[in-house]
């Protein structure tokens, strides 16, 4: 064993003022020649090794051993392969120095295709680093998805590193303040995703989205097509913030009049949940004079249907909103009257998880004079004493 060998390898002594003498000695061999590029490899064994202060003393020294071009970025795989190791106190060294290894030049652009394996990693704690330091690596511009095939086709195909790119992207462009037309079409994109995490999760993002000047009002006629012809998750959860919109100028009342034919179109649907729930956001429209009560009052067949359907929850869910219907005088309390026998049978239901609630409904029905106090009371009797039959029921032996 040579001199420079010997010295490498007292790099690892368990005798830290060997360590502290031995890395003194580095320098001068380097200077010297003694030690040359080739030798980058036996340097970062030293942070696989055992001994956490022999990891220490060689991450407080690396910046000798980069500034004297012992360590470039021929290194990185090797350096990619320590972000991603199994072994956690040697990985949470590696990503501690991430903005070092990066602002130092040892892991560059080349190295995406590496990151996107990180990202993606069957070990749930390796995927977890890599996420938590994505800002960084984004930031300094190595990994990006328009530079990196890989890292778009992981994007396009699985859903869960579709969602964290999105959510890393909102907090990218909305802390940098910084933006380009393909960045906005993308999160226009995520605002009518099927997905429904994603699509809430940028949703609770408007404001931040629109105060830094992401969303604008040049994409009014985007946010407008997803209120009126989005999937429905999209579409409610879009009306929740209507207001937001509004108030910030992004589309206006005028534009949604616009599209009223859409939103009554929308009212006789086939599918009768989603006709339903177009009933309920008909509501806040009629609230905000985006439709009127002479609009509704001959679609109201459609939603009659809807309180009188075996579909037993959607005609609970119709039944819940038929007392604001009648108040917004698009339906009259003899119309209810008329169909409250259909009502009165869902309290005697043997679906425990159907009745709940319902009483709540019933009581508004009284209130509104749709139902008798006398009527409520029998009802309630009925189902209390259905219960208890319910419960009495013996159990078979075996």
């Amino acid at each position: 064993m040579n001199k420079v060998d010997r010295l490498i390898e007292n790099l690892s002594s368990d005798d830290g003022e060997i360590r502290r003498k031995s890395w003194d000695r580095i320098v001068k061999n380097i200077v010297n020649g003694r030690i040359r590029e080739e030798n980058s490899t036996e340097f970062i064994k030293l942070l696989l090794s055992s001994n956490e202060y022999v990891r220490k003393d060689a991450w407080d020294n690396f910046y000798i051993l980069i500034n004297t071009n012992i360590i470039t970025d021929k290194d990185s795989a090797e350096f990619i392969a320590l972000l991603g190791s199994d072994n956690s106190a040697i990985r949470n060294e590696a990503w501690d120095n991430i903005i070092f290894l990066m602002d130092s030049n040892i892991i560059t652009k080349k190295d995406a295709s590496g990151f996107v394996v990180l990202l993606s990693s069957d070990n749930k704690d390796v995927e977890d680093n890599a996420w938590r330091n994505i800002y960084n690596v984004l930031q300094r511009g190595i990994l990006t998805r328009r530079e990196s095939d890989e890292f778009a086709k992981r994007i396009n195909t699985d859903r869960g590193f579709y969602v964290n790119y999105a959510n890393i992207k909102i907090d990218i462009l909305t802390k940098k303040g910084a933006m380009i037309n393909e960045d906005t079409a993308e999160i226009i994109e995520f605002l009518g995703s099927d997905d429904q995490w994603l699509c809430s999760h940028v949703w609770f993002n408007i404001v931040k989205l629109i105060t830094n000047g992401i969303i604008t009002k040049n994409y009014s006629n985007e946010i407008v097509k997803i209120l009126t012809e989005g999937n429905l998750y999209a579409r409610i959860v879009a009306l929740g913030k209507l207001d937001v919109l509004i108030r910030h100028g992004i589309i206006s009342i005028e534009e949604l009049k616009g599209s009223r034919d859409k939103f009554i179109k929308l009212l006789k649907s086939d599918d009768r949940m989603e006709r339903c729930e177009e009933w309920v956001r008909s509501l806040k429209l009629l609230d905000d004079g985006v439709l009127t009560k002479e609009q509704l009052k001959p679609l109201k067949g459609y939603f009659f249907e809807l309180l009188k359907l075996d579909e037993k929850y959607i005609s609970k869910y119709s039944w819940s909103i038929a007392p604001d219907l009648m108040d917004k005088r698009v339906i009259t309390q003899d119309e209810l009257i008329q169909l409250k026998d259909g009502f009165l049978e869902l309290l005697l239901s043997k679906d425990d998880e159907l009745r709940e609630g319902l009483f709540e409904i019933a009581e508004r029905l009284t209130n509104k004079g749709i139902i008798r106090n006398e009527e409520l009371k029998s009802m309630h009797r009925k189902a209390v004493k259905h219960k208890k039959n319910s419960s009495s029921i013996p159990l078979k032996r075996g």
